[in-house]
C-alpha cells in the first residue's frame, strides 16, 4: 500500500484529515475525520458547497438553511477538493473560529457571513440585523455580546421584528457595542432619527416631561416620574449590579431604539434624576 493519508485527502473531498496506522501481523487501519459542509459561496445560478475550513466540498443549485451564505468576492479555482484562495491565509482559521462560535453559542439563522473587507467582517442575522464583527480578533467574545445583546435587550420576547445594525466590533477592548435601529421596521412608520447631542441634566425629581423633546424625540406623554426616554422602560432593570454568570456583554448602546411606546403601568421611579441621560445615545455600560 503506497497510499497516504494526504492521498487520502486530496483524493476524497468530504475527508478532512486521515491517519493510518499499522499493527501486526497484518492489519491496516485507517480513520478519517469528515468535512462538515458548513458554508456556501454564491457560484452563477447555483451554490459551491464549503467546510468551515474553506475547502469546495460539492456543488448545489441550492442553498440549504443549515449552510450560511460566505460573500467572499470573486473564487478563480472552483474544482471540488480543492480549498479556497482567499488572499489570506488567516481566513480558513477565521470560517473555522466562525463555524465553532457559531455552534458553541447555539446560534442559528445566520443568512450570511461577509468577509470582503477583513477588518469590517460582518454578520447577517436572519436578514434583520447586521453584525459588524469588525476585525477577526476575539471573534467568539464578540459574536456571544452580539447574540446577549439582540437576545436580552434587544428582542427579548423573540418578536422578530426588530431590524437595524449592530456594531460590536470594539467591543473587546472598550466593553461598548452600538446599535443603530433601521429607518423603517416591521408596522412602524418611518422616521427621521435626531441628531444625537450632548444631554443636559433634566433635573426629573418628580417633573413631568411629557412635552418635552428629548433630542428631537417626543415620548408621547409618557410619565415615568420625570424621566422621557422615548417611551421605552426597562422595567426597573438596574445594569449596575447585573451579574450573567460573568458574562460581560460589551457596554450596548441602543442609538435611540424605541421599544414602541411601551408603558411601564404607571410606574415611578421617586424623582431618580437621570443626570442628563438622553436616550438618542444611550450607553449601557456592564457591571465592573
Amino acid at each position: 500500500m503506497n497510499s497516504t493519508p494526504q492521498d487520502i485527502v486530496d483524493h476524497l473531498p468530504y475527508v478532512e484529515s486521515a491517519t493510518i496506522g499499522f499493527s501486526i501481523p497484518d492489519t491496516i487501519t485507517i480513520k478519517i475525520k469528515n468535512a462538515v459542509p458548513t458554508y456556501a459561496v454564491k457560484d452563477g445560478n447555483g451554490y459551491l458547497i464549503v467546510s468551515s475550513k474553506g475547502r469546495i466540498l460539492d456543488t448545489a443549485n441550492f442553498k440549504t438553511e443549515e449552510l450560511v451564505e460566505l460573500i467572499c468576492g470573486d473564487i478563480k479555482d472552483k474544482a471540488k477538493g480543492r480549498y479556497i484562495d482567499f488572499g489570506d491565509d488567516s481566513v480558513p482559521e477565521i470560517l473555522n473560529s466562525v463555524a465553532k462560535s457559531f455552534a458553541a453559542n447555539g446560534v442559528d439563522r445566520i443568512m450570511g457571513f461577509d468577509i470582503t473587507d477583513l477588518t469590517q467582517i460582518k454578520i447577517n442575522f436572519d436578514n434583520r440585523i447586521t453584525i459588524n464583527i469588525g476585525l477577526p480578533e476575539d471573534i467568539d467574545y464578540k459574536i456571544k455580546t452580539a447574540f446577549t445583546i439582540i437576545n436580552e435587550k434587544l428582542d427579548p420576547n423573540g418578536t422578530g421584528t426588530v431590524t437595524g445594525t449592530l456594531d460590536v466590533s470594539t467591543c473587546n477592548k472598550n466593553k461598548i457595542s452600538h446599535y443603530k435601529p433601521s429607518e423603517t421596521r416591521p408596522g412602524v412608520p418611518a422616521t427621521t432619527a435626531p441628531a444625537t447631542t450632548a444631554p443636559a441634566d433634566n433635573g426629573n425629581g418628580g417633573t413631568d416631561n411629557g412635552g418635552t423633546d428629548n433630542g428631537g424625540t417626543d415620548n408621547g406623554g409618557t410619565d415615568n416620574g420625570g424621566t422621557g426616554n422615548g417611551g421605552y422602560d426597562n422595567g426597573g432593570y438596574d445594569n449596575g449590579g447585573y451579574d450573567n454568570g460573568g458574562y460581560d456583554n460589551g457596554g450596548y448602546d441602543n442609538g435611540g431604539y424605541d421599544n414602541g411606546g411601551y408603558d411601564n403601568g404607571g410606574y415611578d421611579n421617586g424623582g431618580y434624576d437621570d443626570g442628563g441621560y438622553d436616550n438618542d445615545s444611550y450607553n449601557w455600560q456592564p457591571a465592573e
